[in-house]
């Protein structure tokens, strides 16, 4: 995994930092860093539809950055895929309030946490 950013308070341990996890061990460590309550930024590709009087009429991919709230992190090894599910944090007119977000290998994501609590401890 490569760390291409940090930034952390030395007064609480908040702050963020910025990663790019090369394999399917770092999905697994990336899981194991992300908890609920923590926000992820990262870009990702959405389908796009436009609506018509009659239903949908087309759909585009649109690429756009996506930050959510985390409430639910599940990783597939195997794969080397991680499943974040939260709330938008950063709205957008293209994507409903809850969205979830299939981080893969070699894309970079942010990772902020509000304080270093019980987590970063590992007393959670």
């Amino acid at each position: 995994m490569k760390l291409l950013k940090k930034q952390i308070s030395e007064k609480d341990g908040a702050g963020s930092v910025v990663l790019r996890a090369e394999d399917p061990e770092d999905m697994w460590h990336t899981y194991n860093l992300i908890h609920v309550g923590d926000s992820v930024k990262t870009t990702t590709m959405r389908k796009v539809g436009k609506e018509g009087v009659t239903g949908p009429t087309s759909s585009r991919r649109v690429h756009m950055t996506l930050q959510i709230e985390v409430e639910q992190v599940n990783v597939d090894p195997v794969l080397g895929v991680l499943r974040i599910r939260g709330k938008w944090i950063i709205k957008s007119q293209n994507v409903s309030g809850t969205q979830c977000k299939n981080s893969c290998i070699n894309r970079d994501f942010a990772l902020t946490k509000a304080a270093a609590g019980c987590h970063a401890a590992g007393t959670d």
